[in-house]
Formats: C-alpha cells, structure tokens, sequence
C-alpha cells in the first residue's frame, strides 16, 4: 500500500474545546485561591491563638503550623491494643468525616508540647 495515506476516523459529534485566555485565567485564580487555603506544613511558628481553628462542625481541630487535624472531644473507646486502636479510629466518622488514624509519637509529642507563647 504505498502512496495511500491514513485518515483518521470520522467523530461527527466532535468539536475542538476552544477555550479563551480570560476563561484560562479565571480557571487558574481560582487554583490559586485554593491553595492559598492550604494550611502551611511546618512552615510557620504560629501562636497557640492562630495555630489551632475549630472545622467539621466543631468536632475536630485544624492544626495550622503541622497540617494535621484532631478529633475536638476523642472517644478513645478505652485502653485498648495497638491493632484495635487503629481498626477503631479506621473505622470511626467524625463530622461525616472517616480516614482517622493514631498519631504517631513525633505527631502526638508536637500537638500535646506547650511552647513558651503558650505557657
């Protein structure tokens, strides 16, 4: 078959995305304002006051300096083993919310360790 060429096959429903500078720009300001949401990782050394906001309703704790969120009130469900804490907290909703888990120790010591702002 030489000299005859390939031709793609025909989609009559289909019709390029067009899509203007302005509407570009308006897509990206507001990925822009998004992540401007993000709270800061380790980035910041913030007071006690700016540091932790109330979210989900009030049931959990938004720490800004680490990223990390934790349960407002925890219902530990008691003493219990390693692998049953973390089934409980796996399988726990709080503010409709599920994907908790145990803090590690490095997690645990920065959330629960007064800074001299905070004393």
């Amino acid at each position: 078959m030489t000299g005859s060429k390939l031709s793609p096959p025909a989609f009559p429903n289909f019709r390029p995305n067009l899509v203007k500078h302005a509407d570009l720009q308006d897509q990206l300001n507001a990925i822009q304002s998004q992540l401007e949401q993000i709270p800061p990782v380790w980035s910041q050394d913030l007071a006690a006051a700016e540091r932790f906001v109330l979210v989900l309703g009030g049931v959990a704790v938004l720490d800004k300096e680490t990223g990390l969120m934790w349960e407002q009130s925890p219902d530990t469900g008691g003493p219990q083993i390693l692998l049953s804490a973390q089934a409980f907290c796996n399988e726990r909703s709080v503010g409709d919310r599920k994907g908790w888990g145990l803090p590690t120790i490095q997690q645990g010591a920065v959330a629960s360790q007064p800074r001299e702002d905070q004393q």
